[in-house]
């Protein structure tokens, strides 16, 4: 039996650079990579099982396969790979990062023919939220073996430093996404790292776009990383998803507030690695009203986090747990 992963390519973004960190740690782990080219060009059937040929050449009977999903192409690529590795014999396990239909309001059609065509096949499918599992069944999926995501990993290769202590927040992300922060007014500034530059109110610093060594310089001035929806909706895409800056605020040990409706803000209160809030003032109020004692024994809860996140035990977790269910039928505990 091997291991396999697919791996995108051609794909300069936060999606393309999560499958990138999941694939290093999984080669890591003895699986081999499977690397795919995003945004290919609509082919002919015929076409298209040549390039499967050409993708799982080293496939065999009873092997297993994490495919990392999308691959950020069309609908039939995905559905034509997935049954192609059924055809060789191998156990798929689709592990779900993203959902294209709800991120970009597709029509809901869309979203029904994933899963009838390529989701319902998995042997095991890893999804981020028992939301965005709710949310699947409502539009037919059947597959009963399921697992759950905990958190995305964020490698860090520089000396890990200590966390200062000031009233702000850190935001990564793109302002034509996050509209809120075209009206964020608060008294705590957020620092916002971007590609895009936008008019703001004066809440918002817009500090550029920074390399990730140096991004980590910022954070460790000290404050709370923001992670917070890009819309209102109650069944916002975003409160479905594990999100990536998530990884990226822990990797270094500081800690964050989370809207309270986010999938991870019941982890955040557990271990004491942030606060929650219900709405940005109030996000902005507990910056303001948070002593630096306090603030200190919250740093301290994220310590051991960092250490986790930053070596990728999470996803290492995940991927083993994964192959041993779908080698077992089972996950395993031998305790008792």
């Amino acid at each position: 039996m091997k291991l396999h992963i697919t791996n995108i390519y051609g794909l300069n973004d936060t999606a393309g650079m999560t499958q990138h960190e999941v694939a290093d740690i999984a080669m890591q782990m003895g699986f081999h990579e499977m690397g795919i080219y995003s945004h290919l060009p609509i082919e002919e059937q015929h076409d298209l099982i040549q390039r499967m040929d050409g993708i799982i050449p080293a496939v065999e009977q009873g092997d297993v396969v994490i495919f990392q999903y999308p691959s950020w192409n069309y609908m039939r690529f995905d559905e034509t790979l997935v049954n192609h590795l059924h055809l060789y014999g191998a156990k798929v396990i689709i592990f779900i990062e993203d959902l294209v239909t709800p991120m970009f309001k597709a029509p809901i059609e869309n979203m029904e023919y994933i899963i009838r065509t390529t989701l319902n096949k998995a042997d095991l499918l890893i999804v981020p939220s028992e939301k965005m599992l709710t949310y699947l069944r409502s539009h037919g999926l059947n597959v009963k073996n399921i697992m759950f995501q905990t958190l995305w990993e964020h490698p860090v290769k520089q000396q890990v430093g200590s966390i200062g202590f000031e009233r702000k927040l850190f935001f990564t992300g793109n302002p034509n996404r996050f509209t809120w922060l075209k009206a964020y007014d608060e008294i705590t500034p957020i620092m916002l790292y971007a590609k895009d530059r936008m008019e703001f109110h004066a809440g918002v610093h817009y500090q550029g776009f920074k390399s990730s060594d140096k991004l980590i310089q910022e954070f460790y001035t000290g404050g709370f990383g923001l992670i917070w929806p890009d819309e209102d909706d109650e069944n916002a895409y975003y409160r479905m998803i594990q999100p990536h800056k998530l990884a990226e605020y822990l990797s270094v040990g500081m800690p964050v507030i989370i809207e309270d409706k986010l999938v991870d803000a019941p982890l955040i209160k557990k271990y004491g690695l942030g606060l929650t809030a219900a709405s940005l003032k109030e996000a902005s109020d507990i910056v303001q009203s948070i002593s630096e004692d306090e603030y200190r024994g919250v740093v301290n809860n994220c310590k051991n986090f960092a250490e986790l996140v930053r070596n990728g035990f999470f996803t290492r977790k995940l991927l083993t747990d994964a192959v041993i269910n779908v080698m077992t039928g089972t996950s395993i505990n031998f305790a008792g």
